[in-house]
Formats: C-alpha cells, sequence, structure tokens
C-alpha cells in the first residue's frame, strides 16, 4: 500500500516523516569505509500540505502538483527550528504528488536527491528509495559513484 497516494487523495493537513540517509562508503587505504547513517531524531519533522496550483512563464501554464513540504521549502524564515537534525544534512524536504510528470509520488530532498518511494510489501508506512545526487559538492572524490540510499516512515 502506497500510503502517501492515501494522504494526497484526502488532503491530510500534515504529515510526520522519519527519515535515515546511508552514503556511499569512501575508499581508505584498507578498502571500502562505511560512513554513518544520517538521521532525523524521532518523531521526524512535520511536513504542511500544499495543494496544486498553477505557474505562469510568459504565455505558456505549468501545473505544479500537490505537497508536502517541510517549512524551510515552504519559505520559513527560521531554518534551525523548521528540520530539527543535528547533523545538518537534512535542509529542505518536499513531497509531491503523482502528476503528468511522475507517475509515483516523489520525495525530493535538499533540492539535490529524489526518488519515487517503495513501500513496505506488508502494508506499514515504512518505505525505501535510492537516488543518485544531482550535485556532488558534498561528495568527495574517494567516495564511490554509487547511489544513496534512504529509508523512512510516513504517519499523521
Amino acid at each position: 500500500m502506497n500510503w502517501l497516494l492515501e494522504y494526497f487523495a484526502q488532503a491530510t493537513p500534515t504529515l510526520n516523516l522519519t527519515l535515515w540517509a546511508l552514503q556511499p562508503a569512501v575508499l581508505g587505504p584498507d578498502g571500502p569505509i562505511v560512513k554513518p547513517v544520517i538521521s532525523l531524531p524521532y518523531p521526524g519533522i512535520e511536513l504542511t500540505y500544499r495543494a496544486a496550483d498553477e505557474v505562469r512563464r510568459g504565455e505558456r501554464v505549468y501545473e505544479w502538483p500537490a505537497r508536502y513540504e517541510s517549512a524551510v521549502a515552504a519559505g520559513a524564515a527560521a531554518h534551525a527550528e523548521a528540520i530539527a537534525d543535528p547533523s545538518g544534512f537534512f535542509r529542505e524536504i518536499s513531497i509531491y504528488a503523482p502528476s503528468a510528470i511522475n507517475r509515483e509520488p516523489v520525495v525530493v530532498i535538499n533540492r539535490n536527491f529524489s526518488f519515487a518511494p517503495v513501500f513496505a510489501a506488508d502494508g506499514t508506512p515504512g518505505f525505501v528509495g535510492e537516488s543518485m545526487p544531482i550535485e556532488d559538492a558534498r561528495q568527495p572524490a574517494n567516495q564511490m559513484k554509487l547511489p544513496w540510499f534512504f529509508s523512512g516512515y510516513v504517519s499523521i
């Protein structure tokens, strides 16, 4: 069951998202070194529902799908209050509803990672996903060019 489809269908006002990120290994002198998991502390962050709207560019009109956004993505001024992440990795998180562009919900992290979450087969709201970074600014030269692995769950 894809819980995000249900939440979007009901326009649930807020969601809580708990998320873990596993970086690719770095190459050390004795082989690969696994880096520590980056995580949001329980209960995660609160995402707020934003209805679909239109964006106009000249004469063209584009549909902006419904989405859940962290306070930073929604334009909050106080970044530190928006996402309580001691690692500083999770700065902005959005989840977009299915649209003409994407057939499944898409999770976007820091405008650098995006993936379609795959939910657990047993019906729980846990999911996994993997993504290659758009920018390699955070990825050191000795880090393997492999996707990042994300795991999390959503709740209301």
